[in-house]
């Protein structure tokens, strides 16, 4: 499927893409507002940049065979309410689900190392889990979040915080508290870069 194959196709409803296709490409989907359901094929390993922006989507199914969503793949889809998220995504990337206000939880797999900046701002998420394997959260990534209360760490040990990507001013950071971890992602500290080492 090329690069914006579907683009602004707001008559299209429904899609199920078959095995085979591996990659979704950039702006496939986007702007094809009437589009409320997708049902994605289990080799599909990438979901590239803007793919389903601005859509129509109420709920997704990624398949355990997705490694990367790329920036903005789910920017502005304001009805996902639900997103089930495969074991194998490595990384989400920045605003990939931004602005998709309906969206009140969500569960990341264990596998999964990045959260792009701003990847969840502007959401409803009311709790997040950050999986074991994660060593970074990129600046803003719940920014805007005003409904998240608890966001727990399971791995407690070895976190950070920055100004900078480049961590030269980085300070430890406690994340052993679920409640205090949601008023610092979404406040004081919200535009820090958190790492682990």
């Amino acid at each position: 499927i090329g690069t914006g194959a579907f683009i602004g196709c707001k008559g299209l409803s429904e899609v199920k893409l078959p095995s085979g296709v591996t990659i979704i490409e950039a702006d496939t989907f986007s702007g094809c507002q009437g589009l409320k359901k997708v049902t994605l094929g289990k080799d599909v390993t990438e979901i590239r940049t803007r793919a389903f922006t601005n859509c129509g989507l109420e709920s997704i199914i990624i398949p355990n065979s997705v490694r990367l969503i790329e920036d903005y793949a789910f920017y502005l889809c304001d009805s996902l309410s639900t997103v089930m998220m495969g074991s194998g995504v490595e990384t989400i990337g920045a605003s990939a689900f931004q602005l998709c206000d309906t969206l009140k939880s969500i569960q990341l797999p264990e596998g999964l190392k990045r959260i792009g900046a701003h990847a969840f701002s502007n959401t409803a998420i009311e709790s997040i889990v950050i999986p074991a394997d994660t060593v970074e959260i990129q600046r803003g990534a719940f920014w805007m979040c005003d409904h998240l209360t608890k966001a727990s760490f399971v791995n407690k040990d070895g976190w950070r915080i920055s100004s900078s990507a480049a961590s030269n001013d980085s300070v430890a950071m406690d994340v052993s508290d679920a409640l205090k971890n949601a008023q610092n992602l979404t406040g004081e500290y919200e535009n820090y870069y958190w790492y682990c080492e």
